[in-house]
C-alpha cells in the first residue's frame, strides 16, 4: 500500500546569534520550515505488488481455517484417546474386583477343605 500513499518530508531550521552580533532591530534567532508533500499519480511497478498482498491475504485467511480445522481434529482425538483410556480403566477394575472375589472364594473352599490345596500336575 505505501507505493500509492502520499509521503510527507517535514525540514526545520534554527539559528541563534549572541546579542552583541546582531544589530539593532534585528532578531536574534532566525528559523526556516518547509514541508514537501508527494503523491504519485499512478506506479505501475507497484500494482503487481498490490496484487500479490491481495493474494498472501487470502492465502493467510485459508491457512487459517486449515489450522482451526486440524485442531479441532486433535481435540476430538485427545477427547476419545481419554474416553478410550478411562473404559480400559473401568474393565481393569472389574477384571480385579471379579479376581478378588475368586480368590476370596477359592480361599473359603480351601479353609472350609471343600476344595484341595495342592496344585495340578503340568500337562
Amino acid at each position: 500500500m505505501s507505493p500509492f500513499l502520499p509521503t510527507a518530508s517535514f525540514n526545520a531550521n534554527a539559528t541563534q546569534r549572541p546579542d552583541d552580533i546582531v544589530r539593532q532591530g534585528q532578531p536574534s534567532t532566525i528559523g526556516t520550515a518547509s514541508v514537501t508533500v508527494t503523491q504519485p499519480l499512478l506506479n505501475a511497478a507497484a500494482i503487481p505488488l498490490f496484487a500479490q498482498a491481495r493474494q498472501n491475504l487470502e492465502a493467510q485467511k485459508a491457512q487459517t481455517v486449515d489450522d482451526k480445522r486440524l485442531l479441532a481434529f486433535d481435540v476430538t482425538r485427545a477427547f476419545f484417546a481419554a474416553l478410550s483410556a478411562d473404559a480400559v480403566l473401568i474393565a481393569a477394575q472389574r477384571k480385579l474386583d471379579t479376581s478378588t472375589a475368586n480368590l476370596a472364594d477359592a480361599r473359603a473352599r480351601a479353609d472350609a477343605q471343600l476344595a484341595s490345596t495342592t496344585t495340578r500336575p503340568a500337562r
